[in-house]
């Protein structure tokens, strides 16, 4: 049994692909709780027009509902640059044994993150299909090849991505996020040109 999986990303906003993969390891690996970890935005990206502390509240707001699903903000109170092996340590010692959540892309880049031994000191890294990226193996894999899982998922192809540049475009994003986010969006008018 899965005690604690971490799922990380900006969820800039949450897609019914994230709720769906969700639900998905949930039902699969039946943790006894699934933290999300929404991550600040970095000084060198730009904010899309929503500020860290907004995008915190949408997350929230989002996730209330889903039963055994948590928002965790412990990123938010780092120190900057707050990188995922530092993150990782604190949330081992909270909660003892953790599976840090990615996708295949960032398992193909996982080896070029900082200190990615140490996040393997504190996490197994459970490892989403996304659609059309082919798993590239690396030197990690080798060196700790039981620290990885790789999930035999449904792909849920929507990036959050083309949900702001529907929301830009004016299109009704119904269905591809949560009733309660699309409220949430609507309400504070996000990533609208007419605003």
């Amino acid at each position: 049994m899965i005690d604690t999986i971490i799922y990380g990303g900006s969820f800039n906003p949450p897609t019914i692909a994230h709720i769906l993969s969700i639900r998905y390891c949930i039902n699969e690996l039946q943790p006894k709780r699934f933290l999300i970890l929404p991550t600040k935005t970095p000084p060198h990206k730009p904010s899309d027009g929503i500020s860290d502390a907004l995008r915190l509240e949408m997350i929230c707001h989002t996730f209330e509902e889903m039963e055994g699903v948590e928002v965790c903000s412990v990123e938010y109170h780092m120190e900057e640059p707050s990188y995922t092996y530092k993150t990782m340590e604190i949330l081992h010692d909270t909660y003892g044994k953790i599976h840090f959540l990615m996708g295949m892309d960032s398992y193909n880049t996982f080896a070029q993150w900082v200190k990615p031994d140490r996040i393997l000191q504190f996490a197994d890294i459970l490892v989403l299909n996304r659609g059309g990226i082919k798993r590239e193996d690396h030197s990690l894999l080798k060196s700790y090849s039981e620290k990885f899982v790789f999930l035999d998922n449904p792909v849920f192809e929507l990036s959050s991505t083309e949900v702001r540049n529907m929301c830009k475009e004016g299109k009704d994003i119904h269905y591809f996020v949560l009733d309660s986010t699309r409220n949430f969006i609507n309400s504070h008018k996000l990533w609208r040109r007419d605003v």
